[in-house]
């Protein structure tokens, strides 16, 4: 026995070891706490097919390994919440892999390679230097390979908050030869929005009459039932003053940092737009931009796009009303548009051209290439011609199938329509994206 111990140190100085710089297996374990919350609570909690036996607020256990099966995806955490009188609401959370562990281990490794290194470069002057190098340095160098085969660097969203939608209204769903196919309650995803006005400037040379109505206008049809009531907790919005540069690139990065992939993320900017004397770029202007720092002070298109990029939502849409002056017709109509043609072309070309970068992704903007876009008193009150006649459609005018739903290509249809007759075709919206042409827009109520 005597001879057996002494013979079990080398193996347990190198578990030890192991141990050691396998600091996210050890430290991490092989399950992380997820808090889940809903609006309302006492939603039954599925996870990966399984019902887990909890309801609304809870915390939940998950394994970091996930492994593929006929229920699961590999790596990906597939919560259902179910209520009476709500809709299903599903999504699909993804790993991240731990930044913090990955250098950790990357350390280690480097470590543990310049031990074995530094040994066998000593063995002539220090003779049993490799063996010493080796002993110290291999448990560094497969602490990456045992984190990796535990799953303790993966890593999933720690706190989820689900509103549930309420099951309001009825639609049906009819085929190509108008028979019934069924009547089902419509699922709505959830939405979170950042919604931007900008009327008044520093500058009062380039002040607009009514942007901050239009986006008060998006805003309050996205809390109606037509929109989703969406809830108001989902939604930033920033008009005049407060849609400042630093406002805007913080909106957008927190509200859709909460996106799932199921979800629907909105970006509406009603502001002016410039093009960069530097390079195609295109910047929106906050109400504390300087048009002489432009690039130091205005809100880059990549400042938006990164936001969209990095959520996790497969359904983006960002609406655009961004080629704005300050110049009045005879007839008391304003014109948002830089004043220079040769401008508002490159603005709305630059639009356009931001949907090319993301395949989820549809732009909707308010007008084409070498126009501009027009608002006056006549349209409900103070508006942009473009928005009002959007939520005009999406309330239900658009609706040209009569099923109870607006869709992307019924809505765009409506609007570009409606403006391109309004302003005596000086006008016409612009539709780009990769999209379904079903994508649906709004919930109305059938007609009887």
């Amino acid at each position: 026995m005597k001879r057996f111990i002494p013979a079990l140190l080398p193996l347990c100085y190198v578990l030890v070891m192991l141990m050691t710089s396998s600091c996210a297996t050890v430290f991490n374990g092989a399950r992380q706490k997820v808090t889940i919350t809903s609006n309302p609570a006492g939603a039954e909690v599925y996870l990966n097919g399984k019902n887990t036996g909890l309801v609304t607020p809870c915390e939940i256990k998950v394994k970091r390994k996930v492994k593929a099966g006929p229920d699961t995806e590999k790596n990906v955490q597939h919560y259902v919440l179910k209520k009476d009188g709500y809709h299903d609401y599903e999504f699909k959370d993804r790993r991240h892999i731990s930044t913090g562990a990955t250098i950790g281990n990357s350390v280690a490794g480097l470590f543990g390679g310049l031990m074995v290194w530094s040994g066998y470069l000593n063995e002539e002057e220090t003779p049993g230097s490799t063996a010493a190098g080796y002993i110290v340095g291999v448990p560094f160098l497969l602490g990456f390979p045992v984190d990796m085969m535990t799953g303790a660097l993966n890593n999933y969203q720690k706190n989820l908050n689900i509103n549930m939608v309420k099951k309001e209204r009825e639609v049906i769903v009819i085929n190509k030869d108008s028979t019934v196919l069924q009547k089902d309650n419509f699922k709505l995803a959830n939405v979170y929005a950042v919604i931007v006005g900008v009327s008044n400037y520093k500058d009062p040379k380039m002040n607009l009459q009514y942007a901050d109505d239009d986006a008060n206008l998006f805003y309050n049809f996205l809390r109606s039932p037509f929109g989703g009531a969406v809830p108001e907790q989902n939604i930033t919005l920033l008009l005049n003053e407060n849609a400042t540069r630093a406002n805007i690139i913080k909106a957008v990065n927190n509200q859709f940092r909460n996106a799932f992939e199921d979800d629907v993320v909105i970006v509406y900017v009603a502001s002016h737009g410039m093009p960069s004397a530097l390079g195609d770029e295109l910047y929106f202007l906050g109400s504390d931009t300087d048009r002489d720092n432009l690039e130091g002070t205005g809100v880059s298109q990549y400042d938006i796009q990164k936001a969209l990029n990095n959520c996790r939502s497969q359904k983006k849409i960002w609406v655009s009303d961004a080629c704005h002056s300050g110049s009045v017709g005879g007839t008391g109509v304003m014109m948002r548009g830089e004043e220079e043609k040769a401008a508002s072309n490159m603005v709305n070309r630059l639009l356009s051209n931001v949907a090319s970068h993301d395949k989820n992704l549809i732009m909707l903007t308010a007008s084409s290439a070498g126009e501009t876009s027009q608002e006056a008193k006549e349209w409900g009150g103070g508006h942009g011609v473009f928005t009002h006649y959007l939520v005009e459609g999406l309330k239900g005018a658009a609706d040209e199938n009569k099923n109870g739903l607006v869709d992307i290509r019924e809505a765009y249809e409506y609007v570009r329509m409606k403006v391109s007759t309004e302003t005596k075709k000086k006008q016409y919206p612009e539709l780009k994206g990769v999209y379904n042409n079903k994508f649906p827009m709004s919930v109305v109520k059938p007609k009887e």
